[in-house]
């Protein structure tokens, strides 16, 4: 075949939604139930929940045999660290300039073949100048959404 054919590898599964209105506001959100059918439990209304708790990291328990993240360990109140990955793309100064939004999943891979993709855009970056990299920014302002400026 003239393109190469790409297996499911049945890694975790997201869904995404990204928009940008008229006046310029981008939104871009990624929802997950963890794993393909979440926990596999339903509520008796019908709510399938999912399995984030997945993403802690146990005690003497990883996924790939690595060591347990402290930064990432179960503690009340606390959300797991995820790789779910909302991305918004603009200008860095003044408002005209290349606006993008796109998102990743992929577990670990998401962040790399994020950065990959954009770095194959030359739009993002202006004519002339050296690409010095791209400045990532998750701040309280934006909750966990990755802000690319370039």
């Amino acid at each position: 075949p003239l393109l190469p054919v790409y297996e499911l590898d049945g890694a975790p599964t997201a869904a995404q939604v990204l928009i940008m209105g008229p006046d310029d506001f981008i939104v871009a959100m990624v929802s997950s139930l963890n794993q393909p059918f979440g926990s596999g439990l339903i509520t008796p209304s019908g709510i399938l929940l999912n399995s984030q708790m997945l993403d802690f990291s146990w005690p003497n328990r990883t996924a790939n045999h690595s060591a347990p993240s402290l930064e990432n360990s179960v503690q009340p109140g606390k959300r797991p660290l995820s790789f779910l990955l909302p991305t918004v793309v603009r200008p860095a100064e003044g408002l005209c300039g290349t606006y993008l939004a796109l998102g990743a999943n992929g577990a670990a891979r998401g962040l790399s073949g994020l950065t990959q993709h954009l770095n194959r855009q030359p739009a993002l970056f202006r004519v002339g100048f050296e690409r010095k990299g791209l400045l990532f920014s998750r701040t309280p302002q934006n909750g966990s959404m990755n802000v690319l400026r370039t």
